[in-house]
This record gives structure tokens, C-alpha cells and sequence, in this order.
């Protein structure tokens, strides 16, 4: 889903590693200054062990940077190239595969959980378009209410099925009735990623990479997996206020805990790409994605923000469609999501009117990305001249 030299040394190293990486069009005047000395106050701050910051504009890469260390240990400079492990940013790729199922008539967003998922306690009033908003009621197995059922869960394998089999067992299953409330819910995700493997007769990792990854070459960009060896994996890391460096290694979670709510890897490039493919009509049908990015409503008919339950991380302001956060950044509306997972943290978020996206992805945990974000999106637009 979280040294060997003195914090002074740490932060000098920071800046004398971090490196201008290509890039295929000119980027705004002021712009990158701007955002630079955004980065330079979180190198100071130490807000991440290591960074890359990219933007893209028209679906052209315009500016992309690593900063810091990739691996503090080896004092591996982060680049373009690093692999990160994104968190919930892989909940878009699982409901674009979804949508997509949708769209080859294999299922319908109005389809009952129980018709794939038979055993699910109370499947037949969960709809999949549920599932994909956030307001099917499912408590979230990361809950804390109900993570001590779950003992030491991140540090094991699952498979889906079983997983799912565990979330079943949870006490209180249901935060609310289905369709009645908005609650952030991985295990709404998981249960999609049953369904995917149900409709393809294929594994979610599979079906990911026939139906999306391979066909766009995203060839950065799969479901993570500990014991396979890929080249530039950044090892992750949370802040410390006791080590000299400021950081200590993440604590181990299994991919499979994680899942289709938020097992996958990517590279800066490759997220960029993957955003321009599916806002740019690459992926899904014209009314199917207009879908994905558009409020979700509850059975009263209400946007779902209109009862939604904790966290109050989520603005006021802010809706979710299927996968995506909708919202705004000094009133240029965003959609996008972040992701968190144990020493990795990302911000991602297109601006549709500027035809911008933007993403900041960190090799420490929350919220090395989220918190810095937002401040390289006001930078860039409150200094670019068209």
C-alpha cells in the first residue's frame, strides 16, 4: 500500500544529483524555475528521499526531473527511468479495465455483485458501478476499525480469491447500505479485481497487461511482484526524526495484500502516456469515459460527496467518479488520484482545460507526493507564459 552520513551531507547530495532529463518540447518560461525551487524547499525539508517531477502538455513530456536518491544505501541517483510502485493510482487502471469490459459487452455497470462474486454476503444489492465509486457500503479492509481481524495481512500472499474470501469474514462488513454513502473502500477494488479474473478466465495481472498495458506500451508499467528483478526499482523509505540521514526503510507489504486496489509499478514516462491514452479516447468509448471522469450519485440521486464518510483527507469540494478524484487546483479542475503504499507515494492529476497533466512520484511514503504536488501545480501555472 511505508545513513550513513549526516542530514547535511544528505541534503547537498540531493541537489548535486538531481538531473535534467529529456524532454521533447520546450517548457513554459518560468515555469521550471518555479517549480524547481518548490523541489529545492522539500529537498531542504526533507520531504522525500527521492523524486521525479514531470509534466506534459498536449500530451507532449515538456519537463521531467529526478531528484535525490532512488537508493539511499547506494546512493543511486533517482532518474526518468526509476520504477516506483504508484499505490491507489493503480485503482484507474483497474477501473478502465473494467469500463472496458463494459464497453466489449462482457458486463454491465449495473450488474450485481453476486452474479460473479455468488457467496458475497449481501452481493445482490452491490452493483458493480458501485464498486467503481466508492459507495457499495463495503468497509474497507485497511480500516483500522477492522485491520486487527486482518492480523498482519500485508505480510503474506493472496490471491484475490482469497482475500476476498477474507473480507467476507470482517465485522461490521457494511459501513452503510449499499448505494446510501461514499467510504474509500481497497476492498470494493479487490472484489473488481475478482470480477476481471471471473469475465476474462484470466489473472487481474494478466488481464491488465493483454488488455492495457501491452496494447499501449506501457512497458514500464505492471502489477509489482518482489521477486522479479527489474532494472531501476527505487527501494522505498519513510521519514525519521531519530536517523541521521532522516529516513528509515520502509516496513515490508505483500503485493498481493495490495491488489488491484494498489499493487502497481510505473515509471514517470509511462504514467504521463497512460493519462494522455485514456483522456485522449485511446482507451475506452467516448460515453464510457465521460462516465468514468463524471460524479457518482448515490440512490437518492445526490453527487456522492453529499454523504460521505471519513477520511477528511478528501476536500469538500472534491468528487470521485470510477477511479478518479475530480477537483480542482487553484480553479483549474483536476481529475486524477494519488497513491500511497508502504515508502512510495504519487500525485497525479490532469487538468483537462490546460490540457496538463502533472505528477510528482516519491520513494517515501504519504505524503512525501501529495503534500508537494499541488505546490508544483500552482507554481507551474502561476509562472508559465503562454
Amino acid at each position: 500500500m511505508h545513513q550513513i552520513f549526516t542530514a547535511a551531507a544528505f541534503a547537498l547530495t540531493l541537489r548535486a544529483t538531481a538531473a535534467a532529463q529529456s524532454v521533447t518540447t520546450t517548457p513554459p518560461v518560468g515555469a521550471v524555475e518555479a517549480v524547481g525551487r518548490v523541489i529545492d524547499s522539500a529537498v531542504r525539508s526533507r520531504a522525500f528521499a527521492g523524486a521525479v517531477v514531470a509534466v506534459a502538455t498536449n500530451g507532449k513530456i515538456v519537463f521531467i526531473k529526478g531528484y535525490g536518491l532512488s537508493d539511499l544505501e547506494q546512493r543511486t541517483p533517482m532518474t526518468e527511468k526509476t520504477v516506483l510502485r504508484i499505490g491507489s493510482v493503480t485503482k484507474q487502471f483497474t477501473a478502465a479495465l473494467v469500463l472496458r469490459l463494459v464497453d466489449q459487452g462482457k458486463l454491465a455497470l449495473d450488474d450485481t455483485l453476486s452474479r460473479y462474486v455468488p457467496d458475497f454476503p449481501r452481493g445482490g444489492e452491490v452493483t458493480i458501478r458501485q464498486l467503481l465509486s466508492h459507495t457499495s457500503g463495503i468497509m474497507s479492509y485497511t480500516n483500522p476499525k477492522v485491520m486487527s481481524q486482518l492480523k498482519d495481512a500485508g505480510r503474506r500472499e493472496w490471491t484475490i480469491k482469497d482475500l476476498v474470501a477474507r473480507i467476507t469474514t470482517l465485522t461490521p462488513l457494511y459501513e452503510f447500505d449499499p448505494g446510501t454513502g461514499w467510504s474509500y473502500s481497497n476492498s470494493g477494488y479487490m472484489l473488481l479485481g475478482a470480477i476481471i479474473e471471473k469475465v476474462t478466465g484470466k489473472s487481474y495481472a494478466e488481464a491488465l497487461k493483454t488488455e492495457l498495458l501491452d496494447p499501449l506500451e506501457l512497458h514500464d508499467t505492471q502489477v509489482d511482484n518482489l521477486a522479479e528483478i527489474v532494472p531501476d526499482r527505487a527501494r522505498g523509505y519513510e521519514t525519521s526524526k531519530t536517523a541521521s540521514s532522516g529516513f528509515k526503510n520502509a516496513d515490508f507489504i505483500s503485493m498481493g495484500a495490495a491488489g488491484p486496489a494498489g499493487a502497481m509499478r510505473s515509471t514517470a514516462a509511462d504514467l504521463l502516456k497512460w493519462h494522455t491514452a485514456l483522456f485522449g479516447g485511446q482507451v475506452l468509448k467516448p460515453g464510457t469515459l465521460e462516465l468514468m471522469k463524471s460524479p457518482a450519485r448515490l440512490k437518492d440521486g445526490r453527487p456522492s460527496s453529499k454523504n460521505r464518510m471519513p477520511p477528511a483527507w478528501v476536500p469538500e469540494t472534491t468528487e470521485y467518479g470510477f477511479g478518479l478524484f475530480l477537483g480542482n487546483i487553484d480553479g483549474h479542475a483536476t481529475v486524477g488520484h494519488g497513491g500511497a503504499i508502504f515508502g512510495f507515494n504519487t500525485w497525479m492529476e490532469t487538468f483537462p482545460d490546460d490540457k496538463v497533466t502533472m505528477l510528482v512520484m516519491a520513494n517515501t511514503g504519504y505524503p512525501a507526493a501529495e503534500q508537494i504536488g499541488p505546490k508544483v501545480a500552482q507554481a507551474w501555472f502561476r509562472s508559465a507564459v503562454p
